[in-house]
């Protein structure tokens, strides 16, 4: 099982391994949504980190649709990660409810592992999209809440997605919605195998709380934890509901 966890800095880096992250994605501003970091954030994460970085391209909060105005700062920042020596990103793009093929090819040409991010769920149709990402060998995996605020009200989209069975692309969902009672038999019932874990983990200053973010993962990987016990949110309580 792979738990991912959205982090903003070499701290954060430390503090999610050390609770059982086995994938980092470097970010900025996850409260809001999640923006590039800089260099020296990116240099000092990847000296910190024992396992594999992503790093967030998305130049500001707003949607996916990069045109003419936003597309620069697009390629200034692949340009700076690729010289950077950053080898994966997060990534995604839209056109109208399509993906953006030829901005996703641009970026595929600088040489990046790529996992498509939320931008997946902005698109129509999750499953033709999903079969022609498959076509990309630099696109390791999707993200995805099965166009649902909540992951468990988007479970049957995901099932969908799964029964497609493209081993190649990796489907990644985002926890937001999960609490301690349904993130196993989610995981049972799709065969979902990677959850991305950003502000589920966070208190309401967005500070990471490990506890909270190991006690997700032992239950991931099946293993129980105690009610008395449990981290920063109870399951119980409409708090832990909707964070991704």
């Amino acid at each position: 099982m792979i738990a991912e966890v959205i982090v903003e800095n070499a701290t954060e880096v430390r503090t999610a391994q050390n609770a059982g992250a086995n994938r980092i994605l470097l970010a900025r501003h996850i409260m809001q949504g999640g923006v590039s970091p800089d260099l020296k954030t990116i240099a000092e994460s990847l000296e910190a980190t024992r396992v594999p970085l992503y790093v967030l391209v998305r130049p500001d909060l707003k949607d996916f649709a990069y045109g003419p105005d936003r597309k620069p700062r697009i390629y200034k920042i692949l340009d700076a990660y690729r010289q950077a020596g950053v080898q994966n990103i997060a990534f995604g793009a839209t056109e109208g409810t399509m993906i953006n093929w030829f901005l996703l090819e641009e970026a595929i040409t600088y040489g990046f592992n790529i996992a498509f991010n939320a931008a997946f769920d902005h698109t129509q149709d999750l499953a033709i999209n999903y079969m022609l990402l498959s076509m990309y060998p630099r696109v390791e995996r999707v993200t995805t809440r099965g166009q649902a605020i909540s992951i468990i009200d988007g479970q049957a989209e995901v099932q969908k997605l799964v029964n497609l069975n493209k081993p190649k692309l990796k489907i990644m969902v985002e926890a937001n919605g999960f609490t301690y009672e349904t993130i196993q038999p989610f995981l049972k019932e799709t065969g979902i195998q990677e959850v991305q874990f950003g502000r589920t983990v966070r208190d309401e200053q967005g500070k990471l709380n490990p506890i909270t973010l190991s006690q997700y993962v032992s239950l991931m990987n099946n293993k129980p934890i105690h009610k008395q016990k449990r981290g920063l949110f109870d399951a119980e309580t409409e708090t832990s509901r909707y964070r991704r």
